[in-house]
């Protein structure tokens, strides 16, 4: 199936045929790669046809892999009646598929098919799975989705790679829209349609991406879930009863950024400001290495794109509150997990030894260091002030 048409897709149907991506004569216009080219030749029968044996090699073993983590119970492939796909959408690297499986006894479980064919996607497809996998074990619970099975394998000369995992069901992309020349966030529906509601009531949603984050972040290695954006919606939500849960869907890289010859002030936080004056204890990195951390977090959590597509759009500065109070949630369940119930305060009073002058030099570096995307980069000259002045006015006050 494909999202939003009933008919089922058929091998002689016209859709059948159709390129994944779209027209040629589109593409024909786009400036790719010769690597990125041969993406293009690819038909949305040829996606479902890779997607199929993907699921049936081995005896359906990484599918039933999924069946046994949901349903609890261990499963054969004659347990399984009918396996229903649907090509939901089209990302940057991937192309998910929702698969319904439907078992004999009468069970019903979803999951997502994420599948690459660029050779970016192919690249990184195997890293994420691995990434998830990995950081799902680490944080319970998880604010991950669960995944069971990767394969990357050639057909009929054309390269493909995918990995099933947990479909989240009820949840759904956000982002910043303008209603009647107010700013406020949009929740997709699947079908189509639009929730529109305040920014102030979405502040707390940025609050527990802060949180996810910080979570995240490894206090020992100094590695940290990165790059991510919303524009991409790799952070998902779904309405409840007091509010939202979130959950991150896509990790694209998990690793070090820290680099302490970015600074140079005279604060007395030698640590930070003097490389030099760093003992070989790793633990006298801690604070100046989260401190990078939150700065960029800071920033980031603010970026967006228009409706998800169009201009560079920043959330409001008020949800900076928010994003403090996240990060410092999160330090406190890692205060609590390394035995450091500390670790909230010695930060802040880390940060508090910087003047605003000096936050303002770290977080020009940090974003020369990892700048944002070409389009943003605009948008964050434009608002880097006063967002340095907040974020340092907030600490002071805590």
């Amino acid at each position: 199936f494909i999202s939003g048409k009933e008919k089922e897709v058929s091998t002689d149907s016209d859709l059948w045929k159709l390129l994944l991506l779209g027209d040629k004569a589109w593409v024909s216009k786009q400036r790719f790669s010769k690597d990125m080219e041969c993406r293009f030749d690819i038909t949305i029968g040829d996606y479902f046809t890779a997607a199929r044996h993907f699921l049936s090699e081995n005896d359906f073993h990484i599918l039933r892999m999924g069946l046994n983590a949901l349903l609890n119970y261990q499963t054969q492939p004659n347990d399984i009646r009918r396996l229903d796909l649907f090509l939901e959408k089209h990302g940057s690297f991937y192309h998910p598929l929702r698969l319904e499986a439907v078992l004999q006894d009468g069970n019903t479980c979803s999951f997502v098919i994420n599948g690459a064919i660029s050779q970016q996607g192919l690249t990184i497809i195997q890293n994420e799975y691995h990434i998830i996998k990995a950081l799902s074990k680490k944080q319970i619970p998880s604010y991950l989705p669960a995944v069971f099975g990767c394969s990357m394998f050639q057909m009929n000369n054309k390269n493909f790679g995918f990995f099933l995992g947990q479909w989240l069901e009820g949840f759904k992309e956000f982002h910043i829209t303008r209603v009647n020349d107010e700013k406020k966030v949009v929740i997709w529906d699947s079908d189509g349609r639009c929730n529109y509601i305040r920014q102030e009531k979405a502040f707390p949603i940025y609050k527990d991406i802060a949180k996810i984050l910080t979570l995240y972040y490894d206090l020992e290695t100094f590695r940290q879930i990165y790059p991510w954006h919303h524009a991409a919606g790799d952070f998902i939500i779904r309405q409840n009863k007091e509010g939202f849960d979130t959950m991150l869907i896509t990790i694209r890289g998990y690793e070090n950024l820290s680099d302490f010859d970015l600074v140079d002030s005279d604060s007395n936080a030698s640590a930070f400001t003097n490389p030099e004056s760093i003992e070989p204890d790793q633990s006298v990195l801690i604070l100046p290495s989260l401190l990078m951390f939150f700065l960029n977090l800071s920033l980031r959590v603010r970026l967006d794109r228009m409706d998800g597509t169009g201009e560079p759009v920043a959330v409001d500065e008020k949800i900076l509150s928010f994003v403090v109070d996240g990060f410092l949630v999160g330090l406190d369940q890692k205060g609590n997990q390394y035995n450091e119930p500390d670790l909230r305060k010695g930060f802040i009073d880390f940060c508090n030894q910087f003047s605003m002058d000096q936050i303002m030099e770290m977080m020009v570096n940090i974003v020369e260091s990892h700048p944002p995307g070409t389009l943003e980069i605009e948008l964050v000259q434009e608002i880097l002030i006063s967002h340095c002045r907040l974020v340092h006015a907030i600490f002071k006050r805590l």
